[in-house]
């Protein structure tokens, strides 16, 4: 389970969000937070509300639509289990997640990991889609012509080593790396920017996942281990950042330009003090790309690296929080992890969490549009991982989020930001997967953008399926 904000989308959305904050909090950025004293949202449940019942008992939605728009067939490429260490093609794979997409003109271009069958998992590559509006993308009757899977479907990042199955304990001895990463979109211009990451091992706290160096002994292991307190797993940045110009054409996505690379790979890591693991060797098209140097000047000038205040990486990509701050919780159950944030009609920010150490109800915390948020507070809002937020065009305020399973999509609506008193089911799914690690339920981290009267929701479906939903507002009263 990756957090956050992906890095795939850091070049672009971080920016984004960096400059956002900046604009809202230069008349005192670095104020103390003030602690909260009761939750600034509640949850009016409807009647039907069951959490027994499929769907929850919500009503569902009238005007929702919902397309598959990636079914995987299994790979059979694992080295570990006789494979070649190949995907068999782009629609070979069933574990996908981490989605993510882009409108340029008449298309809409969808992204989104690919692995042999596991979350994170050796070999890990990016694929996209790409769709074409049919009719008016702002009419009510919009719809999206995905066209045939194989053609429109296109691996933009390759696997960087032969893959692998992921397990439960990682190699005492070797890294087996993956691709994190997807398109950035400057202008009209495509670029895949993406970089090595890894799964190194498993700590003790929330705090850890993205270590800034070795950890003690004590808060390391190489193998899951919940009883002792080794639950969380870990990402190790291995460097290597590259960049890579798409265009589209006839349809679909081809490059544009080469492979850059711009910054150096990392080869060892240190995971304890004393004690480090090497990097296992990479496959083509990584081991001869060209020098960030040798690119275009455009391209070097976008993407050239600058050097960064040391800080760490919660702190980087939320800079809403003080550094440290980012995991804690008011009741002392520091397992806070993604993050969605929307301002209400007074001017005031709310975050919305969920969290590992206490599933079942999302965690909520509100900030002055120049101030860090406090710990959040746990609500009475039903829930499961990864919400989403925003503003309807109406002005009401809605919320994307599942159940505790992740069997079901529904929207909850404010007027004020701050009481949600309408609920509608969007996507039930209960099918069976062909499990794999940190796989299953139903529709899960959803990326919501609104065009005209509709909402566009992107998503996986158990981290193997990914889907998109088309939501009329109108018919949300």
């Amino acid at each position: 389970m990756r957090r956050g904000i992906w890095y795939g989308m850091l070049v672009g959305a971080l920016a984004a969000a960096l400059v956002g904050f900046a604009q809202g909090a230069r008349a005192g950025a670095g104020a103390d937070p003030m602690p909260l004293t009761e939750p600034p949202i509640r949850w009016v449940p409807p009647a039907t509300f069951d959490v027994n019942l499929p769907g929850r008992g919500f009503p569902q939605a009238p005007g929702c639509e919902n397309t598959i728009i990636y079914d995987p067939a299994p790979c059979r490429g694992n080295v570990d289990e006789g494979g070649n260490g190949k995907y068999e093609d782009v629609l070979h794979g069933t574990f996908n997640h981490h989605p993510g997409w882009y409108f340029l003109g008449d298309y809409v271009i969808t992204q989104w990991t690919n692995h042999s069958r596991d979350e994170n998992g050796p070999g890990q590559r990016e694929l996209c889609r790409v769709g074409k509006w049919v009719g008016d993308k702002n009419s009510p009757d919009a719809e999206i012509d995905w066209g045939d899977p194989a053609v429109t479907t296109v691996e933009v990042a390759p696997p960087p080593i032969l893959i692998r199955r992921r397990t439960w304990s990682v190699s005492p001895d070797t890294i087996y790396p993956y691709i994190t990463g997807g398109l950035t979109l400057r202008g009209d211009t495509l670029y895949l920017v993406a970089y090595l990451d890894c799964i190194g091992g498993y700590t003790t706290s929330e705090a850890n996942r993205n270590p800034m160096g070795p950890l003690p002994a004590a808060e390391y292991s190489d193998s899951l281990n919940r009883a002792a307190g080794f639950r969380y797993d870990m990402w190790f940045n291995l460097g290597m950042q590259f960049v890579q110009r798409w265009r589209l054409q006839d349809d679909r996505l081809v490059p544009d330009s080469p492979l850059y690379q711009i910054t150096p790979q990392v080869k060892r890591v240190e995971v304890t003090p004393g004690r480090s693991k090497v990097v296992a060797p990479l496959v083509p098209p990584y081991t001869n790309m060209i020098p960030i140097a040798q690119a275009p000047a455009d391209i070097r000038r976008a993407f050239t690296p600058r050097p960064a205040p040391p800080q760490s990486t919660a702190q980087a990509e939320h800079p809403q929080f003080k550094d440290g701050a980012y995991w804690l919780a008011a009741d002392g159950k520091d397992g806070l992890a993604h993050f969605t944030e929307y301002r209400r009609p007074d001017g005031k920010y709310v975050s919305i969490r969920d969290n590992l150490l206490n599933a079942g109800h999302y965690y909520a915390s509100i900030r002055e549009p120049n101030g860090y948020y406090p710990p959040a507070m746990e609500t009475n809002l039903y829930g499961g991982a990864s919400p989403s937020a925003g503003t309807l065009p109406d002005g009401r305020i809605y919320l994307l989020c599942n159940s505790q399973r992740r069997l079901d999509m529904f929207m909850m609506l404010s007027r004020d930001g701050i009481v949600f008193d309408r609920t509608w089911l969007l996507v039930h799914s209960d099918r069976e997967f062909d499990g794999g690690i940190y796989k299953g339920g139903g529709p899960q981290y959803y990326h919501a953008n609104i065009i005209g009267p509709n909402m566009w929701i992107f998503y996986s479906i158990g981290k193997v399926q990914m889907g998109v939903t088309k939501v009329l507002l109108a018919t949300l009263e």
